[in-house]
């Protein structure tokens, strides 16, 4: 083996933890939903699953809470557009 391919070698498996920590996609409360709030004021409360989710996810799901809140607004169920 020559030297370059000892070198090619090395760094592949040096670089390729950087490259998996990178291709997992980070969960995190988009929203800012309150269950970890709550859960965190109660002394042995287990951390809730949700609501984390992907970057991607986060996007999809904004325009249905979007679409959702403005039609409860519009039918006046909502007092608040924003709801």
């Amino acid at each position: 083996m020559d030297t370059a391919a000892v070198a090619l070698a090395v760094a592949s498996v040096a670089i390729s933890p950087l490259l998996a920590a990178q291709a997992a996609p980070e969960l995190k409360n988009w929203y800012d939903d309150p269950y970890f709030a709550v859960s965190s004021a109660v002394a042995g409360c287990p951390v809730p699953r949700g609501p984390y989710a992907t970057k991607t996810e986060m996007e999809r799901e904004a325009h249905v809470r979007v679409e959702r809140g403005l039609r409860c607004y519009q039918w006046g169920k909502c007092t608040k557009p924003s709801s």
